[in-house]
């Protein structure tokens, strides 16, 4: 399945969408890249794992024009772990 969402902005992303399962395992979108530039996108989610009854990507990789910008591989992920929400608190 192949869904386009338009951000009020008027960018657009294409999530593809397994027909089986409802997850996303790849979106194409536009972004801004470090040196101001727009560029094509591609996320590619992969090695989905249940925790606490959510369906997680444990590995994630992200191309910007074709290249290999981003790999994020998860070996853990904990919900509701204790964390003080002032640990997240912006410093001034």
């Amino acid at each position: 399945m192949v869904l386009e969402q338009t951000f009020p902005d008027g960018h657009k992303a294409t999530l593809y969408i397994d027909p089986k399962t409802y997850l996303t395992y790849k979106t194409k979108s536009t972004a801004v890249n470090q040196m101001g530039v727009e560029v094509e996108q591609e996320t590619f989610e992969s090695d989905f794992k249940k925790v606490n009854g959510m369906t997680i990507a444990y590995s994630i990789i992200i191309f910007q024009d074709d290249e290999e910008f981003m790999k994020l591989t998860f070996t853990e992920v904990t919900f509701d772990s204790g964390l003080e929400d002032s640990l997240f608190k912006m410093s001034e």
